[in-house]
This record gives structure tokens, sequence and C-alpha cells, in this order.
């Protein structure tokens, strides 16, 4: 056996070690009902008062919190309420998963995530690594696995795969030029608005107005629903608890200093007591770069380009990544939008001189993240500069000055088989 090709399998028997002690560590969590303190009591809260008919009191906070210790038979959060917060327009497709009783509902949800993973790895290795050597993807499917984003999703029971595997169906629709298909599925990205916001403007920018279109008429017919079962003061009330919500700081479950971000990262800096004045000035300063990378996202997308250039993947990774980076909220599990990420933009590069060493240095990051950053990184605290921002940010910068070095390679790049 070559090196390469042992090296290959080494790394895939490795993170197919560490997915196995994930699932033991999530088997564990189910057989203790340690599943009742996850995020998805939260959805699985929001959907019980809209099953209940009291659906226009969706986004009250009192409502959430009464109907929660209920589900929770008499218990409560640590922090108190752990809100709804999805977007009424994605509120009823999910409703039927209420109907079920808690620790049930969770393990259905359980089964869907499972099967979102495997859907997410094939289309990693048949879309995107498809002309990869072995030895490469056996790498991406040991590194996917090992993702430490992958295992706080498991157990929160969140929509991080959901989410991940619309983005990438996003990309994927985007290089068969089906702009019909690119915008259906960033619909259902907006269940988590803050991941789709970054590409959302990027397609604007590049003024794909029919993916825009449809995206819009999907929204339209999903808003109309929900607004029919809900009431119209539903959109009120959501912007409302939105405002509050996203602009809290350790309240509602809202916990800055664990978030892999600017704004956590200027949380951790300041120290564990943080004042209100200070956490305004984090809120304010976040917003604000996340204003300033949505105008570069703006810029990087202007003019003509081609879906099958290295320059439009590394545009596309790069976009998902300042999403990631400058977003006001962004738990861990919510990085799992990496693994596509990082996909992407190795197969733009594998072939540029340096390009196995950029591979190389993707594959090792879920593990350095997993030994730096254990699963207890959701608590608050820690290192003043998380390991997972670092190299979130490195990444950035390597796929900046590969755009712009593609940019310059490809000048004269045509405009794409879609008409924009």
């Amino acid at each position: 056996m070559s090196v390469r090709r042992l090296a290959g399998s080494l790394g895939l028997a490795l993170g197919a070690a560490v997915f196995a002690l994930y699932l033991g560590l999530w088997g564990s969590l189910v057989s203790s009902g340690g599943t009742d303190g996850a995020d998805y009591t939260a959805f699985y809260t929001g959907w019980t008062i809209v099953l209940d008919g009291d659906a226009s009191n969706l986004y009250d906070p009192a409502t959430q919190a009464a109907t929660q210790h209920e589900v929770l038979g008499g218990r409560s959060f640590e922090a108190g309420l752990n809100p709804f917060n999805n977007p009424p327009y994605l509120v009823l497709p999910f409703v039927p998963l209420a109907l079920l009783p808690l620790q049930t509902s969770y393990l259905v949800w359980a089964v869907i995530q499972l099967a979102l993973l495997a859907w997410l790895v094939w289309r990693l290795l048949t879309r995107i690594a498809k002309d990869w050597s072995r030895n490469e993807r056996v790498l991406l499917v040991g590194a996917s696995l090992a993702a430490p984003p992958l295992a706080m999703a498991l157990f929160q029971g969140s929509f991080s795969l959901l989410v991940t595997v619309a983005m990438l169906e996003v990309y994927l629709a985007l290089r068969r030029a089906r702009d019909e298909q690119a915008g259906l599925w960033l619909v259902v990205a907006s269940i988590k608005p803050q991941a789709v916001l970054a590409t959302g403007v990027a397609m604007v920018a590049a003024r794909r107005w029919r993916l825009v279109g449809v995206a819009a008429a999907a929204l339209a017919i999903l808003a109309a629903a929900a607004t029919l079962v809900m009431g119209i003061g539903i959109w009120a009330e959501y912007a409302k608890f939105l405002g509050d919500y996203v602009g809290s700081f350790d309240v509602m479950s809202v916990r800055p200093s664990v978030m892999w971000n600017l704004r956590g990262t200027l949380t951790l800096v300041l120290g564990p007591e943080v004042t209100d004045a200070q956490a305004a000035a984090i809120n304010t300063v976040a917003l604000v770069a996340q204003l300033v990378a949505l105008a570069v996202v703006a810029w990087l997308w202007r003019g003509r380009w081609d879906v099958g250039s290295p320059a439009f993947a590394l545009r596309f990774s790069l976009t998902l990544v300042l999403g990631l980076l400058f977003s006001p909220h962004l738990n861990p599990h919510d990085g799992l939008i990496l693994v596509p990420a990082a996909a992407i933009a190795y197969g733009a590069l594998r072939s540029r001189s340096g390009g196995h060493w950029i591979g190389l240095a993707l594959f090792a990051s879920p593990f350095v993240v997993l030994l730096t950053n254990p699963l207890s990184v959701t608590e608050p605290g820690g290192p003043i500069v998380r390991t997972p921002v670092v190299l979130v940010a490195a990444f950035a910068v390597v796929l900046a000055v590969a755009l712009r070095t593609a940019r310059g390679a490809t000048r004269g790049e045509a405009p794409d088989a879609s008409p924009a």
C-alpha cells in the first residue's frame, strides 16, 4: 500500500472513530433523558403553541415560557426560557412533530438528521469530489464526520444539517444553471435567516433575478399560509421579538461568549463580566462589521462570472465564510456550513501549486478544533480568541488571496449559460 493511500485510510479511520465517539455520547444523552435540555425543546415549544391553537401568541415570551414549562413537566432551562425564534413562514411544515411526545419527537428528528448527514456526504462525494483521487475523497469523508459542529448539531437537534445541505444544493443548482432550484433551496436554508443573508445579498448583487423571483414567490406562498393560521399580527410580533432576541446579551439563552464569530470574540476579550454599555458597544460593532461584510460580498459578485471557473467556487465559499464570521448570531453547530465551504474551495485549489497543503490544513482543522475546543466549549468563558475563529479568519484570508489570483487570471470571464 502506498504512503498516500495509507494516509487516506488512516484519515478515514480517524474520522470514523471520532464520529463513533459522537454517536456514543449522543446515545448516552438520549438514554439519560438529557435531550430535554437541547435546543430541540425550543422548537418543540413553538410547534406546540401552534398545535394548541394559540399561534397568534407564538412569539410572546410569557406564552412560550408557560408552554415550555408544561412541556418539560414543570422544569425549565437553567437560563430560563429557551425561546422559539424561527421565522413564521417555516413553522407549519414542522408542526406535525409536536403530535409526538417530546423525546419521541426528538428521536424522529434524529433519524431525519442522520438521513441529512448521509445526503450531505453523498452529494459532496458525487458532485464536489467526483474527480478527486481516492485519498482525497476518503479524507473528505473523515474530516466531515469529525467536524465538531456536527456533534453539536446532533446533540442539540438543531437545523444546522438542514441548512448545510440546503446551502450546498444552492451551489450545485447554480453550477447547473438551475436558478429556480437554487432559489427554492435558499428558502429552505432561510429557516436560519442569518445563515443565508450573505448568499442572498450575493445573488441580488449578481442580478440573478430568476433565482430571486422564485425565492420571493415561494416565500410569499409560505407567508400567506402562515398569515392564514397565525394572523396578520404575527409579522409585527416576530419583528419585535427578533429585535429583542438578537440584541439580547446573556438572556433568553443568547450567550455571545460561545459564538464562533466576531461578536463572540469581542465578548471574550472584554472578560466574563460584560456591562450593559459594553454589551451595547459589542452589538453595535458587530452590526457595523456585518454591514461592511455584506458590502464586500456585494462587491465580490458584481459583473459577469462563469459557474465553471475556480473563481466562482472560491467566491461562493468566501461568501459562506464571511457570512459566518460576521453573523450577529452564530452558535457553534452552525459552523457546520464550513464543511461544504471547505470542500468547494479545495476543489478549486487542489490543482494549484501548494493546493495539497491547503487540503491537509482543511483536513486537520476539525481535529485541531476538537483538541483545543472540546465539546464543552459551548459553555461561557474560555480563551480570549477561540481556535475556530482563528481558523475561519485564516481560511477567509486564503480564499480572498486565491480569488484575487483567480480573477486576475480570468479577467475576461464569460457569463454563464443561464441569463442573469
